[in-house]
């Protein structure tokens, strides 16, 4: 089998020499592909091989075919979603994860990896600001860690009867409450969890977008009344619309008179408390039960790295501890069995990246870089509203802007102004430099642009203001 370790010698020595190009030539692949359905891959559809290739044609396939098929999320001008840019401290590493394999599931099956989680979440929590109670567990995404968040609340509201007897006659129903603005996979965590949509209840939003805590309040007290268990209270810290900011301090007080768990999703938002200045958005989320962060976002970790923090975490253990035979050890009693606290058994290796790049960008390094994001976005927002014709509908509290367009002079019905930005999207994201997505506020068809990637500056953001300008422009004609 010694020219398996042979090949990947070679080829190795080349990808690593492809990354780097694709590092330092990031600017010249267009953000988006233009590719029709079906496009992407027909020309590698040749059939099963019967016969193994070299490593080297694999890696010349990818480069020819896939990667021209690629939405380029490390590209600079991909300023859609929340997207996720990998360091070079996270490719490294990938590299090392992989060679190594290791499944971090137990204490026993990769000591290094099950204390290393300890550090490195740790770390984390102090680069955020939160007290020592919470304790930090890495998933493969916001979507997971909530889900965990929430079993959690179930656990601690249903007891372990519920685990061993499931759902009994009776019960009173659970319900959950966030804003429409909440992310979609908190709905499908709560369906999964038993608590149907029309227990999911939408909570009133100020102008800004943010939730309402006397209507929360209200809702809660009418709710009890009526005979329904309130299960959690879902707070965001940085919406996927807006990044609208939950006053997260009056929801907590509301939660801990009514004994409801608060679960705060920080997904995107949370590395901005790194920064000082940014603290007071974040004021009384430590108060909640538990705390959704993505570092594979604004950290500049490559997916999927997610973190739950959990004050108390004996509910999530609660929820999910079932250890066979052949997964006892003797060391059980004295150590922190991961899998005891999720869904999943296997568990890659996340720690080693979560670690290497706080090491590789320290406290310093991520406040300035997400600072100089939040003063991109600023500059960029300040040139919008002095523009003729350009909209914002929601405020910008960190480096999202979300604005529309309405030629000047121009009385258009706002099913006609919908179908304009719409437009100006597609044109924008045709033009290649730049990617960027849509969302709803208040109804209306709405552009959205962040500005978080690792490798966007002030040239990216330029570039991208051209772009929308001239696309904007010509519409207009």
């Amino acid at each position: 089998m010694g020219e398996y370790k042979e090949d990947f010698g070679r080829a190795g020595r080349l990808a690593a020499g492809f990354a780097q190009t694709l590092f330092e030539q990031l600017e010249v692949l267009p953000a988006l592909p233009r590719l029709e359905p079906g496009q992407a891959l027909g020309a590698l559809e040749t059939g099963l091989p019967e016969e193994g290739l070299p490593l080297e044609d694999i890696l010349a396939g990818f480069r020819e075919h896939i990667l021209p098929g690629m939405t380029v999320w490390n590209h600079p001008g991909f300023m859609a979603y929340f997207n996720s840019t990998a360091s070079p401290a996270s490719l490294l590493s990938e590299i090392l994860i992989t060679a190594t394999n290791a499944n971090c599931m137990n204490w026993l099956s990769c000591p290094a990896g099950a204390e290393l989680e300890e550090i490195a979440t740790g770390w984390l929590r102090q680069l955020l600001g939160l007290p020592g109670v919470f304790w930090g567990i890495i998933f493969e995404g916001g979507s997971l860690s909530s889900f965990h968040g929430m079993a959690a609340a179930r656990e601690k509201v249903l007891g372990p009867a519920f685990r061993e007897q499931g759902w009994q006659p009776g019960q009173p129903p659970l319900r959950a409450y966030a804003t429409a603005h909440a992310h979609s996979s908190i709905a499908k965590a709560l369906m999964a969890l038993g608590v149907g949509r029309q227990n999911i209840i939408d909570i009133a939003v100020d102008e800004a977008f943010r939730m309402q805590p006397e209507a929360l309040g209200k809702q809660l007290r009418k709710d009890v009344e009526a005979g329904f268990r309130p299960l959690c209270v879902i707070a965001t810290l940085g919406t996927t619309s807006c990044t609208a900011m939950d006053p997260v301090a009056d929801i907590a007080d509301i939660c801990q008179e009514a004994g409801t768990w608060l679960h705060i999703d920080a997904a995107h938002a949370g590395p901005a408390a790194i920064l000082e200045s940014c603290r007071p958005l974040f004021r009384g989320w430590e108060k909640a039960d538990s705390i959704t962060v993505n570092p594979h976002k604004w950290m500049f970790l490559s997916l999927d790295t997610s973190v739950l923090f959990l004050r108390e975490r004996r509910y999530l253990r609660g929820a999910f501890s079932l250890t066979p035979d052949y997964l006892k050890t003797a060391y059980d009693e004295q150590v922190t069995n991961y899998y005891d606290y999720g869904l999943t058994l296997g568990r890659r290796f996340k720690a080693l990246k979560l670690w290497a790049n706080i090491r590789y960008f320290g406290r310093q390094g991520y406040a300035r870089i997400i600072g100089r994001h939040l003063e991109l976005a600023a500059a960029l927002r300040s040139r919008m509203e002095k523009t003729p014709g350009f909209e914002l509908p929601a405020p910008t509290p960190l480096s999202t802007i979300c604005f529309r367009y309405l030629p000047p002079g121009r009385q258009l019905s706002a099913q006609a102004a919908d179908a304009l930005n719409e437009k100006l999207l597609e044109a924008i994201n045709r033009a290649g430099k730049v990617f960027l997505s849509p969302t709803r506020l208040n109804g209306r068809f709405t552009i959205r642009l962040v500005i978080a990637g690792l490798w966007a500056e002030e040239k990216q953001v330029e570039e991208a203001w051209e772009t929308i300008v001239q696309c904007a422009g010509r519409l207009d004609a």
